[in-house]
């Protein structure tokens, strides 16, 4: 999508502002705020404002969630670290595939990739929707997979009515917020169709690979069962799962997989 320098620069601008607010408000750190400021900016080159919209729409929300009721959630053992500012990792993890669906969009075009990118910014806010939401539910959570046996609040793989409820509206609303913007003219009802069934399909597989191949491990300081591979400055004792299978990488796989849904959805309808 071709912008005169003027545009470019304008918008460049009010990126660094928007990234400056963030990492001040510590949605971001310092890495993960560079790391927000290249998908930005890539993502508002190929799209236009609109992609960008779509983007700034998950990240927005996606922080206000985590940060509300920080501290209840840190009692629980399943608070976002660094009082939840995220990293590089974090953001590649959650918008590297989209970024590579925007680029192929760039590259080769037919508006095909262009789906594919709602799918994972889709996939990625229900995961994260289901997760900041689920947390909060007064029910107990269950293993998504048999003998759906009873889970402790933010372990892996573990979900609750009230999460499924956030990861699907999660979903859901980013198909209506792309017609209602836009970002795709042919079939709208097929679009918010395939971005649903592709958002909450890539949040589920999040859970089934944090079920199964995930990897967890016990901190050797204070005891408790985590996600990271380093817990107190220290390495964790592994338990099970594919150690170097961590979190960051199941969340590139789901939303990977929530692109690929979505696409091939719209293309069948």
């Amino acid at each position: 999508m071709p912008f005169s320098t003027v545009e470019i620069a304008f918008f460049t601008i009010i990126l660094a502002v928007l990234c400056f607010l963030a990492y001040r408000i510590r949605a971001l750190d310092r890495a993960g705020t560079v790391a927000g400021g290249v998908v930005g900016w890539i993502v508002f080159y190929v799209g236009g404002l609109q992609w960008f919209i779509a983007l700034i729409f998950f990240f927005l929300v996606s922080s206000l969630l985590t940060k509300y009721r920080y501290n209840e959630k840190r009692s629980l053992g399943c608070a976002q670290e660094k009082e939840g500012a995220r990293g590089w990792r974090n953001v590649f993890a959650n918008g590297g595939i989209s970024l590579v669906f925007a680029l192929n969009e760039l590259v080769i075009g037919g508006d095909i990739y262009a789906v594919a990118f709602l799918g994972s910014v889709a996939a990625a806010f229900a995961d994260t929707l289901g997760t900041e939401v689920g947390l909060l539910s007064k029910s107990e959570p269950r293993h998504i997979l048999p003998p759906f046996g009873k889970a402790i609040p933010g372990e892996s793989g573990a979900v609750s009515a009230l999460g499924l409820i956030a990861s699907f509206t999660g979903a859901i609303s980013v198909g209506i917020l792309s017609v209602a913007m836009g970002l795709i003219s042919e079939n709208p009802f097929s679009l918010v169709f395939a971005v649903m069934v592709g958002g909450f399909t890539g949040a589920i597989f999040d859970s089934i690979l944090g079920s199964t191949v995930q990897g967890m491990g016990r901190c050797v300081v204070c005891g408790k069962q985590t996600e990271s591979l380093n817990h107190h400055g220290n390495p964790t004792r592994h338990l099970k799962g594919i150690r170097i299978f961590e979190n960051n990488i199941v969340n590139f796989v789901s939303t990977a997989l929530g692109g690929v849904v979505t696409a091939t959805i719209f293309a069948i309808l």
